[in-house]
């Protein structure tokens, strides 16, 4: 991965030669199906971390990110039920991680853990690397990408 990040059309992408990468968080069904071109990787957290991590995001916002009509009145209970309902961005956590995970077999899709990727980088590091079909990945690569992605770096 080279050591620049370009914009590709509005979105923050990375570079690497023939290829580009950007995040989203689209579920599967807004993506394009396996193409042999494309490569996806869904990274899912447990419900309930996620359910926290989205409030503590959003919640300084004052409003849910695409629902500008929803407000935070009601709290931390009012919002829990918006999130069980599916009425925040991106609709329901629940389908969301199942349109990722009915594509586990799909040979374009690598599922990765948050969790996992927080215990044991260098090792999903490693997936992911295999994964995109970088062959020359070394322990000091493996390294820097650790050092580019940690939590201090990307405050």
């Amino acid at each position: 991965i080279n050591d620049y990040a370009k914009p590709l059309n509005g979105w923050s992408g990375i570079d690497i030669g023939r290829n580009s990468c950007f995040k989203s968080h689209w579920p599967s069904k807004d993506h394009v199906v396996s193409n042999d071109k494309s490569k996806f990787i869904y990274v899912l957290r447990y419900a309930q971390d996620q359910l926290i991590s989205h409030w503590n995001q959003v919640y300084g916002m004052g409003f849910h990110y695409g629902t500008e009509d929803m407000t935070f009145e009601g709290g931390w209970d009012d919002f829990v039920q918006d999130w069980l309902d599916g009425n925040v961005e991106n609709g329901s956590y629940f389908d969301h991680v199942a349109s990722w995970f009915k594509r586990v077999d799909d040979p374009d899709v690598l599922l990765v853990r948050f969790e996992e990727l927080k215990r044991n980088p260098s090792y999903v590091i490693e997936q992911i690397a295999a994964f995109i079909g970088m062959d020359d990945v070394t322990p000091t690569k493996i390294q820097n990408v650790m050092d580019l992605t940690s939590f201090d770096r990307m405050k």
